[in-house]
């Protein structure tokens, strides 16, 4: 018996339709009235819920922005206070203020996270693709990650370390998402349970794994479109990064969910200090730049600088990733080490920024607000140049980058590149490269844009101010970030949109896509991108949709048969007695069961497929008859009785499952404890469930021999959770499940790669040699289902 010490944390999402009787049943319920005939409830609905998550993402990143204004303006004015006012000490009782107050900050969200919500760390955009790719996170989309994710992210930003909002942004918008589909689930809150009131199960129709993806595919594109004010590039970031599955309606509410973040945010940024201008779409939103002595490129000559950074961005990006893969495999694991990492890189950090513009410090006069020459520090309101140690009147340009807004050093360094000099460019660009390297991972939110964006502005800034003299004038410092960004994320396409998005600069379009193009091949050549690294890190399964190729001959000479576990199918038949479906939940972790029913020929054929969260369902709302002969009966008044609507629905929409139990000596007692749970006397034991009503009787299905490239194709086309493997009579022979796929797939190339002969010539192998090639085939197979951790039943069991 299969126990639940066996089974990983994490479970399969299954977006298949189900075509069951009572489904069927409950869409032939159709509204007679004369607005129900006008426009669909539920379409309505999901356009309410779309409406409602843009302007959602829109308020959430405008308290963000406010709340990191007002600490880092704070916090600023109180470091000029000390140096203005103490000649003397001022320097060392700023650096002292200006660490303490990082401390706490660090340390706030450090706390909150480790003790709180550990699933709130990090960015969040590595789960979320994997969730939209069919893997459920246990809590990753809770309300209380929400809360730790929102006020962690504050903290960090404010903080001074290397690290940026826009990546908790979309995990904020995935979780916003997802809870507007909560419908009539439980609310944990102080230790207490709290179910919503009656009038928000009209939500429940909604909380299908199928719905719930496309909300929080929907919240995920509206948090990266609230960060850059980029509503087509952040559709274009789901449809290219984090969404696995796309269809045309979706990419529709998509955009009106991003168009509405980014007027939302507007709206709030700028309408009540310039009710005329809106202008500025997101947290970082490049301003237009309107530069005549930059220069136009025209020939193939003139965009050989691009390659140039194209090649160091995607070398960075891969020793970035590299290094970053490194230094979490060295992170400790215990609460106590997490909490001394935080606070010891926040003392680097605050350290580095104020030695930094001591080192490489050059200071310029102070330009007032709209200078059409030089570089102006000031804006409307107040001055964004910081003097530091620089006489009175001038402004140290290393300084003004590091302390204050971040969003307002990359704008200047965008724009006026040409006016920093090239040394605090290039010491500027390489520090906050190695502080994201320590910083970007640690137990707190945290995201890699804004730290990437100001490192390869600087970066690019520099190489251009070098190359001044030879080439003249060029966005160098726009392209390093691009040429960053493409090295490390590997997102060409929603990147170059984002920053023509941003600029407004058309004629751009052909260096930005040439540096985005080359970083990112460079990149793919020697290792991952950050994002597939970080689900390698923590165990995340993800299936590759890049495996569904048949050209690929060494994928395509197996078949389904190939990544079937040898092990017994557990079957149901179509009417089973309460005591059968007890024992088959107790005897295995399987979340899948085929049902069987007997041919007229003899065998057992198939006939559908039924999850383990209908059959406890059933149970619970004991849904049943002593007499066989009656279930036919009992299921058409059933499903269609008004009376018992909410039971079919709940049986439709059934979300939890029964963790299998520990393995105990007696066995008595645990069948005992899974009956009291599910409400099953020992008198309903010989009751009978009709199996047929409940079950899918519509599933995807392949044949034995089926290549597997069809198999996977399958899966990330449809998003299934379990796919029967069926032989010539229709019998079941095995059932493949996404953890089969995400661990047999990468044991079949290991197996093939220490095989004697090549990947090329294999098919030219099977076919002068076919009697070799079975014959490894076969021990390899072996070698592979017996491996630790390969497909043995309880490792499997969770994703089936």
């Amino acid at each position: 018996m299969e126990t639940a010490s066996t089974l990983p944390e994490f479970q399969s999402l299954n977006y298949d339709t189900n075509f069951s009787y009572f489904s069927q049943a409950a869409n032939t319920r159709k509204a007679s009235g004369l607005l129900d005939r006008v426009i669909n409830p539920k379409t309505a609905t999901r356009w309410g819920i779309t409406v409602a998550i843009g302007m959602g993402l829109g308020l959430l990143a405008r308290g963000i922005q406010v709340f990191n204004e007002a600490i880092v303006t704070t916090r600023r004015d109180w470091i000029d206070d000390l140096m203005r006012g103490n000649q003397e000490y001022g320097m060392v009782l700023a650096w002292v203020l200006y660490s303490c107050v990082n401390l706490v900050l660090v340390l706030t969200a450090c706390l909150l996270t480790v003790f709180i919500a550990p699933q709130a760390a990090g960015s969040g955009i590595p789960e979320v693709k994997a969730y939209l790719n069919g893997t459920n996170l246990p809590r990753f989309l809770s309300l209380r990650t929400f809360a730790i994710k929102f006020v962690g992210t504050i903290c960090t930003v404010s903080s001074g370390l290397a690290v940026g909002p826009e990546g908790p942004l979309v995990h904020m918008g995935a979780i916003v998402g997802s809870v507007l589909t909560m419908g009539t689930k439980q609310i944990k809150c102080c230790g207490k349970h709290i179910r919503p009131s009656s009038r928000w199960k009209w939500l429940k129709q909604f909380s299908t794994d199928a719905e719930r993806r496309d909300f929080i595919s929907i919240g995920a594109a509206a948090g990266f479109a609230a960060a850059f004010g980029a509503p087509i590039g952040a559709v274009l970031f789901s449809l290219e990064e984090t969404s696995s599955f796309w269809s045309q309606t979706l990419m529709w509410r998509t955009f009106t969910a991003t168009s509405l973040a980014c007027f939302t945010l507007c709206f709030l940024r700028t309408w009540f200090a310039k009710p005329t201008s809106l202008s500025d779409f997101g947290l970082l939103s490049f301003d237009e730049i309107d530069d005549s002595s930059l220069k136009m490129y025209n020939s193939a000559a003139e965009l050989l600088p691009f390659v140039f950074i194209g090649i160091a961005g995607g070398l960075l990006g891969a020793f970035y990733v590299a290094g970053w893969t490194r230094i979490m495999q060295m992170r400790s694991k215990k609460r106590a080490w997490r909490l001394l990492e935080a606070l010891s890189l926040s003392l680097m950090t605050s350290a580095v920024t104020f030695v930094l513009p001591l080192w490489i410090r050059q200071c310029h006069e102070q330009e007032p607000a709209g200078s059409p020459d030089g570089l102006a520090w000031t804006n409307e309101t107040e001055s964004i140049g910081r003097r530091f140690d620089c006489p009175e009147g001038m402004y140290n340009d290393a300084a003004s980058i590091l302390f204050g807004v971040r969003e307002a050093a990359i704008k200047q360094i965008v724009m006026n590149s040409y006016e920093f000099s090239t040394r605090c460019l290039a010491g500027v660009g390489v520090s906050v490269f190695f502080l994201m390297l320590t910083c970007f991972g640690a137990t707190y939110p945290a995201g890699l844009f804004m730290p990437t964006i100001l490192s390869g502005c600087c970066l690019g800034g520099a190489f251009g101010n070098m190359l001044e003299p030879l080439c003249g004038r060029a966005p160098f410092s726009l392209m390093g970030a691009v040429a960053l960004l493409g090295g490390i994320q590997r997102s060409p396409i929603s990147l170059c949109v984002v920053i023509l998005e941003g600029t407004g600069q058309v004629h751009w379009l052909l260096p930005i896509i040439l540096t985005t193009v080359v970083s990112r091949w460079v990149g793919d050549k020697l290792g991952p991108s950050i994002y597939h690294a970080a689900m390698h890190l923590k165990e995340v399964p993800f299936l590759e949709a890049e495996h569904g190729n048949l050209q690929e001959d060494w994928l395509a000479s197996h078949s389904a048969k190939d990544i079937c576990p040898p092990t017994q199918v557990v079957t149901l038949e179509q009417c089973e007695q309460v005591g059968s479906i007890v024992q088959k939940l107790l005897q295995c972790g399987h979340h899948g069961f085929p049902v069987v029913a007997q041919a007229p020929s003899g065998p057992l054929q198939f006939n559908g497929v039924v999850l383990r969260e209908q059959l406890t369902s059933v149970l619970r709302h004991k849904v049943w008859e002593t007499n066989k002969d009656l279930l036919m009966f009992n299921r058409v008044s059933f499903a269609h009785s008004d009376a018992n609507r909410h039971i079919a629905d709940d049986i439709n929409f059934a979300a939890s499952y029964v963790t299998p139990p520990h393995t105990n000596q007696n066995e008595a007692r645990l069948e005992g404890d899974l009956m009291r749970e599910l409400g099953v006397c020992q008198e309903d034991t010989a009751s009978w469930v009709d199996i047929e009503g409940i079950m899918n009787p519509f599933p995807f299905t392949v044949q034995a021999g089926c290549p597997l490239p069809k198999v996977i194709q399958l899966f990330c086309g449809m998003g299934l959770r379990h796919l029967p493997v069926l032989d010539a009579n229709s019998q079941v022979v095995g059932i493949i499940t996404r953890k089969d796929l995400h661990d047999g797939v990468p044991r079949l190339k290991a197996m093939l790669e220490s095989a004697p002969y090549v990947e090329e010539g294999l098919r030219r192998d099977m076919t002068s040699r076919p009697e070799a090639y079975g014959e490894l085939e076969s021990e390899g197979k072996e070698q592979l289902l017996s491996q630790d951790g390969g497909l043995n039943p309880g490792a499997r069991d969770s994703f089936l």
